[in-house]
């Protein structure tokens, strides 16, 4: 009953692979899985759990360069086997910024019509996924995450790996569905619009997000950049 895992390090790292097992429901020394995951295990697949715990000492603060002094974050908790890292206020509140900012910057190039820009903001937005924090999730952003997860990887991909402007738009049809349902869940900082073109996809419609509430169209580019609506404010109160 013990798995060795082999991996390459400068693909990524022992944290990363853990975060994932525990994703599925499985504690680790270093992180244990989320309660109502692992209650939605097959009750052949429950384990002996510790309860959690209180820490018996702090963690350490983690520092970050800022204008005015932040608030120090909780001390870190020891959860059964688990000991939980210590999360920066701003990790915690916005746990997805580097993958809404990626998000944004793809949309831009689409805007510009820039399909090589467009295929850069799509690596941006991978490398951003695999560095989500999960554990500064709540439960329920967890679920929506993971639902999510293989999707916008998944379309992210497709985006990167062509240089056609028309196949790029397409594929952030999807990726846009399902960013999204995650904003829904993680809002961002501030206001976000969904944003909707009726003409898109063939006319079948197609969302978009942008931190603008002026249209700047991503499927037409300045061919119809003004066509569209908002439909939606996801604001971050």
């Amino acid at each position: 009953k013990i798995a060795q895992i082999t991996f390459d390090s400068t693909k990524t790292t022992a944290d990363d692979i853990l975060q994932r097992i525990a994703a599925a429901g499985y504690d680790s020394d270093q992180f244990r899985a989320p309660d109502a995951v692992y209650e939605g295990l097959h009750a052949c697949c429950h384990y002996d759990r510790p309860q959690k715990a209180e820490a018996a000492v702090p963690a350490t603060p983690a520092v970050e360069p800022a204008p005015a002094p932040v608030a120090a974050p909780a001390p870190a908790a020891m959860t059964g086997m688990t000991k939980k890292k210590a999360t920066s206020s701003v990790q915690q509140t916005q746990p997805l910024s580097a993958v809404y900012t990626a998000y944004f910057g793809l949309k831009d190039a689409l805007v510009a019509s820039d399909a090589t820009t467009a295929g850069t903001q799509a690596t941006a937005l991978l490398s951003a996924i695999d560095l989500v924090k999960m554990e500064a999730f709540s439960s329920e952003q967890h679920t929506v995450w993971m639902k999510c997860l293989p999707k916008l990887r998944k379309s992210t991909e497709k985006i990167k790996g062509t240089t056609d402007l028309e196949q790029q738009r397409q594929f952030f049809i999807a990726l846009s569905d399902n960013m999204y349902a995650v904003m829904k869940s993680v809002k961002p900082e501030g206001e976000t619009y969904l944003e909707h073109c009726p003409m898109a996809n063939e006319g079948k419609g197609a969302n978009w997000l942008s931190r603008e509430k002026n249209i700047k169209n991503p499927y037409y580019g300045q061919s119809m950049l003004t066509c569209g609506k908002v439909t939606e404010t996801i604001k971050n109160q």
